[in-house]
C-alpha cells in the first residue's frame, strides 16, 4: 500500500521504470511490466490505483467468468490479517441490518462482496465502525470456516485428533470430518480449552485488530480517500480475487453451516429474560453445573496459587464460610494443596468475619473489608459489632445518603454475579442482610437482576443476575438440541409422508378424525379433500365417515378463499386467517370498513340469521331472504368463501363441488310448445344443485383481544399446529400455508418455544439453507426406518408434498404443484411421476421391475374412487415417448383394460 501511494501520481513519468529498478532492485523487464499493470488499472477504473490512503470501491456488473452478477470489490491493500476480520465484520453487520447473508471473500489486497441486493459502497463501508468492529467480529467468527480450520490445527497440536502410524498419511477430508465431529462436541461447552486456544489464535495470531482499528478510524475521519467506480468487467486488480468466489463452492472444507452459533439475537434473549409470561424456567441440573463453574469449584477450575486465590477473593467481594470451605476442598482435590499451604503465604490479607445465618462467617480480602463491612452494616447485619475497627489500607467509599440501600444493592449486584437463581431467603441467611433492607436494595438495581420463578418446580421466587440468567437460557437451549446426524434431503419426502400417515393407510372414522386433526387449519381446494388428500391417507375412504364425523360436531369445515376450505375444531376458530385481511381485535381501516358496508348493503346477514347461534335449513333461509333460490345459493357460497357462513354437514359442500357451486337456470318451455310440461331432467338438475343438505349457520366472530399475551399465545398455537402437521418445519416448507401460518409470522414464537424447551432448533435435514425447528414427536420419528418397503402415492398439491417447495436439491426432480399431478414413492425413492391426470407418466424403474404394477395404484384410485371417479385415463406420453409404442404398455395392461390407439393409450378399470 505504501509503495502504491508513492507511485500513484507518477504513472505518466517515463523515468518511473528506472526509479523502481533503482529503489526495489527489480530488473528492467519486471519493472516495466509492473508499471504497465498499474497503468491498466488506472485506465480501467478512471482513478489512481488504491494505496494506503486511497480506497477504491469497484462495482462490477458481472460475476466470475462473465456471468451476470452484482459484486463490489473493496481494493484494500492492507493485508489478509486486516482484511479477514474486516470481512467477518461486514458479513455480521449486513446480516444484522438486512437479515440475509452477504458473501464475502477476503484476500491480501481486496475484499470481494457478492451482494444479494443493491447497495452503494458508502452504505457497505458505513456498516462497520471502529466502535463496533470488535463485537461484529466476535459475533461471526465462531461460525466461520476460518475458525473451523484453526480449530482443526489446534486440536491436532493438542493430540486430540489421533495421528496415523509412521509413514502413513491421514487424508485431509477424513481429518476435516473428525475435526468437525470434535468441534460439534466442544461447542456444547463454554470452557473447552481448545476452543479458547482457537479464539486466541484467531484474535491474536491471525488477526491484526490494532491496525484495523487505526484504518477504520482514519476512514471515519476522512484521512483515507474513497473513490467509487463502476466497471463492466473486473479491473486488473480485481481479477486476481475472482477465483475466490468459485473456490468457495468448489473446495468447501471446514465450514459447518448451522452447527455452532445459535443465531439468537441478544434483544430476543433479553426480551425473553425480562418478560415474565415468556420467561422459561431453568432446569436445576443446568443451574448447578453453571454455579460450580462460576464459583470455581468444578474439577480443574479452582485457583492454583495463593495469588490466584487472593485475586479471586477480591473479585468475589466476600465469600460465605460454607462456600469458602468448599473452595479450599476443590483446591486440595485439583492441586493437592491443603489450607496451610495455600493460605500461609497470604498472611493477614485474608480476613474471616463473623456472620449471621447459616453461613456462620464470611471471608473477605483485606483490601475489600471496609467497603464490605460498611455495606453489610447498612443492611442490618446485627452480628457485625459497631466497634469493628476500620482497616487503614482498606478501600473507602463516600457516605450513602439513601441509608445504605444503594450500597447494599451494589454489593449484592456484584455478589450475585457468581450465582444462579437464588431465593431471597438464601440471600438473607447467607449474607445476613435484613429482609426489609433487602427489598429496597433489590429495587435499587432493577436492571441488574431478574426476579420470578426461575427454576423448574422450585415453588419460590428467585433472584438472579440478569447476565447470568441470559447465559443459563443459552446453555439450556444448547443442551435441548439433540445430537443427531442430519439426514439427506432425499429422505425428507418420505419423512413427511410417514409423519402424516400416508404410508400407514389407516381405516375407519377414527383414522379419518386423526387425519383431520393433523391437517387442522390447512387450506386446500374443496374438491381435493375427498378425491386426493384423504384417500391418500386412508386405505379405503368412505364418504359416510365424513358425514358421521360432521354429525358429531367435533370438527367443522370453514371456507377460506375461492373454493378452498379447511377443517378446524370449534375451539381453534381464532387460529384461522383473519377475515377480510385483518386480525380479530384490531381496528379496521377505512378500506375494510367500506367493504363491510358494501356487504351489509348487499345482504343483511342479521336478517337471514337473527340468532347468531341458530341453525337454519335452506327452506327457512329462502323464506327469510325474500329472493330466489338461485340468489340465496349464490349469497350462501359467497359467505362461505369469506368465512362468515358454514354448514353443519358435508353433503352441502359435496353437492356444491359436483355443480361447481353454481345453480343452473331452469329453462321455461317456449309458448309454441303448448301444454308441454317441464322436463324432469332439467328440474331435477336444478333442484339437485341447491345446497339444501344440512343446516346453515353464521360463523362466530373470533373473540377480539388486544392483550399482547393472548395474541402471543395465539401465534404459539399456530406454531404448534404446523409442527403437529409436519414434525419438522423450515421457511420454504411453510410457503404453502395461509399467511398467519408462514415462517415470518411464526418465527419469533418458534424461537421463544425453543428457549422454553418445548421444541428444538437445529440442522436435521441436509440441503435446507436456513434454520429448522422440530417437535419432540418429529425428532423421535426422524430416524424411524419403518415403512422402508411401503409403496404410497400423493397428489402434487398434498400437504405432505414437496412439489413447488424451493429447495436447490429438489430442483427438477418433482413435478409442478398443480392439480392433476401425482407422485408415487417406494420407501424413500420416487418411482413414478404423473402429470395431467395420468396424461404423462415418468417411470424411474425399468419395465420389468417386479413392483412396477404396484406403482400404478394411484391410477386405480382415479378410476375407482367413491367421489367423482374418472371414466377413463388417457395416457399420451410415457417417459417422453408415445404411450402406444412404449415398453411400459404391458405394465398398464397387467392391471387395467388398456386400449392402444394411434399414439395414446386409454385405460379403464378392470372389473
Amino acid at each position: 500500500g505504501l509503495f502504491l501511494e508513492s507511485v500513484a501520481d507518477r504513472l505518466a513519468d517515463p523515468s518511473l521504470v528506472a526509479a523502481i529498478v533503482a529503489a526495489c532492485g527489480f530488473d528492467q523487464e519486471s519493472a516495466a511490466r509492473l508499471v504497465d499493470f498499474l497503468r491498466a488499472q488506472r485506465d480501467a477504473t478512471g482513478c489512481p490505483p488504491p494505496h494506503r490512503h486511497h480506497l477504491v470501491v469497484e462495482h462490477v456488473a458481472s460475476g466470475p467468468g462473465g456471468a451476470p452478477g452484482n459484486q463490489i470489490v473493496l481494493h484494500t491493500p492492507w493485508g489478509l490479517r486486516v482484511n479477514r476480520p474486516l470481512s467477518l465484520a461486514l458479513e455480521a453487520a449486513w446480516d444484522a441490518r438486512f437479515g440475509d447473508r452477504l458473501q464475502v471473500y477476503p484476500s491480501d489486497d481486496a475484499v470481494v462482496l457478492v451482494l444479494p441486493r443493491d447497495a452503494s459502497g458508502g452504505e457497505c463501508l458505513a456498516l462497520v465502525t471502529e466502535a463496533t468492529v470488535d463485537s461484529l467480529v466476535r459475533a461471526k467468527l465462531e461460525g466461520s470456516g476460518f475458525f473451523a480450520a484453526r480449530f482443526r490445527e489446534c486440536a491436532g497440536r493438542a493430540l486430540l485428533l489421533s495421528r496415523p502410524r509412521i509413514g502413513e498419511r491421514m487424508p485431509l477430508w477424513m481429518n476435516r470430518l473428525r475435526s468437525q465431529k470434535l468441534l460439534r462436541a466442544a461447542a456444547r461447552h463454554d470452557d473447552f480449552p481448545i476452543m479458547l486456544e482457537t479464539w486466541r489464535t484467531c484474535i491474536q495470531d491471525e488477526f491484526d485488530m490494532a491496525s484495523l482499528h487505526v484504518l477504520l478510524a482514519e476512514l471515519e475521519r476522512g484521512l483515507i480517500r474513497v473513490s467509487e467506480v463502476h466497471t463492466l468487467h473486473p479491473s486488473p486488480f480485481a481479477r486476481g480475487s475472482a477465483w475466490r468466489h468459485i473456490n468457495e463452492y468448489m473446495y468447501m472444507g471446514d465450514f459447518t453451516p448451522g452447527e455452532l452459533t445459535s443465531g439468537l439475537r441478544d434483544d430476543l434473549i433479553r426480551s425473553v429474560a425480562f418478560t415474565p409470561h415468556l420467561r422459561p424456567a431453568i432446569r436445576h441440573d443446568v443451574v448447578s453445573h453453571f454455579v460450580e463453574k462460576r464459583q470455581r469449584t468444578y474439577p480443574g477450575y479452582s485457583p492454583a496459587t495463593p495469588r490466584d486465590l487472593h485475586d479471586w477473593l477480591r473479585e468475589r467481594q466476600f465469600i460465605p464460610g460454607v462456600e469458602w470451605e468448599r473452595l479450599l476442598a476443590s483446591i486440595h482435590r485439583d492441586h493437592g494443596l491443603d489450607a496451610v499451604a495455600i493460605l500461609g503465604p497470604l498472611g493477614d490479607r485474608v480476613l474471616t468475619l463473623p456472620a449471621a445465618g447459616e453461613a456462620g462467617s464470611v471471608v473477605v480480602a483485606r483490601e475489600r473489608a471496609s467497603t464490605v463491612l460498611r455495606a453489610l452494616r447498612s443492611g442490618g447485619r446485627r452480628s457485625l459489632p459497631d466497634d469493628t475497627p476500620p482497616f487503614a489500607d482498606a478501600e473507602t467509599s463516600e457516605p450513602d445518603p439513601t441509608g445504605g440501600r444503594e450500597a447494599v444493592g451494589l454489593l449484592l449486584a456484584q455478589w450475585l454475579q457468581y450465582y444462579g437463581p437464588v431465593s431471597e431467603r438464601f440471600i438473607v441467611q447467607t449474607s445476613g442482610v435484613a429482609p426489609e433492607v433487602l427489598a429496597g436494595a433489590l429495587e435499587a438495581i432493577p436492571d441488574a437482576i431478574i426476579r420470578g420463578n426461575l427454576i423448574e418446580a422450585s415453588g419460590e421466587i428467585e433472584v438472579c443476575d440478569a447476565a447470568n440468567f441470559e447465559t443459563l437460557l443459552r446453555i439450556g437451549r444448547r443442551q435441548a438440541v439433540p445430537s443427531l446426524v442430519p439426514r439427506p434431503l432425499h429422505a425428507l419426502p418420505s419423512f413427511l409422508a410417514r409423519f402424516q400417515n400416508l404410508a400407514a393407510g389407516g381405516d375407519g372414522p377414527r383414522a379419518l378424525h386423526r387425519c383431520l386433526e393433523q391437517l387442522s387449519c390447512y387450506s386446500a381446494a374443496a374438491a381435493a379433500w375427498e378425491t386426493e388428500v384423504l384417500p391418500a391417507r386412508l386405505s379405503s375412504y368412505v364418504p359416510s365417515w365424513m358425514d358421521a364425523l360432521m354429525d358429531e360436531g367435533e370438527i367443522m369445515w370453514v371456507g377460506c378463499g375461492n373454493q378452498r376450505v379447511c377443517f378446524v375444531a370449534g375451539g381453534d376458530l381464532d387460529l384461522l386467517p383473519p377475515r377480510r385481511g385483518r386480525e380479530p381485535g384490531r381496528p379496521a381501516d377505512a378500506g375494510h370498513q367500506a367493504v363491510e358496508r358494501a356487504v351489509s348493503e348487499e345482504w343483511n346477514r342479521a336478517t337471514a340469521f337473527p340468532d347468531p347461534r341458530g341453525r337454519y335449513d335452506f327452506g327457512v333461509l329462502l323464506e327469510r331472504s325474500g329472493g330466489t333460490a338461485q340468489e340465496l345459493a349464490d349469497r350462501l357460497w359467497d359467505g362461505v368463501w369469506k368465512g362468515t357462513i358454514s354448514n353443519d354437514g358435508f353433503g352441502a359442500l359435496r353437492k356444491g363441488i359436483e355443480n361447481q357451486f353454481r345453480v343452473p337456470g331452469m329453462t321455461l318451455p317456449p309458448p309454441s310448445a303448448g301444454r308441454r310440461r317441464f322436463g324432469r331432467t332439467s328440474f331435477s338438475r336444478w333442484k339437485g344443485s341447491l345446497p339444501m343438505a344440512g343446516t346453515w349457520f353464521s360463523m362466530p366472530e373470533p373473540e377480539a383481544t388486544d392483550d399482547p399475551i393472548e395474541l402471543e399465545e395465539r401465534i404459539k398455537a399456530r406454531a404448534r399446529c404446523v409442527l403437529e402437521r409436519y414434525g419438522i418445519i423450515f421457511r420454504e416448507l411453510l410457503a404453502n400455508e395461509p399467511p398467519p401460518f408462514r415462517w415470518p409470522a411464526l418465527f419469533r414464537a418458534l424461537r421463544l418455544m425453543e428457549l422454553s424447551g418445548e421444541i428444538a432448533g437445529g440442522y436435521f435435514f441436509e440441503g435446507i439453507p436456513g434454520l429448522q425447528f422440530a417437535s419432540h414427536k418429529g425428532l423421535s420419528s426422524l430416524h424411524d426406518e419403518r415403512g422402508a418397503d411401503t409403496v404410497y402415492w400423493m397428489s402434487a398439491t398434498d400437504p405432505a408434498s414437496l412439489c413447488g417447495v424451493r429447495l436447490p436439491g429438489l430442483k427438477g426432480l418433482l413435478p409442478r404443484r398443480v392439480p392433476g399431478n401425482h407422485l408415487v414413492f417406494h420407501g424413500e425413492r420416487p418411482v413414478v411421476a404423473s402429470e395431467r391426470w395420468g396424461g404423462s407418466l415418468t417411470f424411474r424403474v425399468p419395465p420389468d421391475h417386479p413392483d412396477a404394477i404396484r406403482y400404478l395404484g394411484f391410477l386405480e384410485h382415479l378410476l375407482a374412487r367413491p367421489v367423482q371417479p374418472l371414466r377413463r385415463v388417457t395416457v399420451a406420453r410415457i417417459n417422453g415417448q408415445d404411450a402406444a409404442g412404449s415398453p411400459y404398455l404391458d405394465v398398464l395392461r397387467a392391471r387395467f383394460d388398456a386400449v392402444a390407439e394411434h399414439r395414446h393409450v386409454s385405460i379403464h378399470r378392470r372389473y
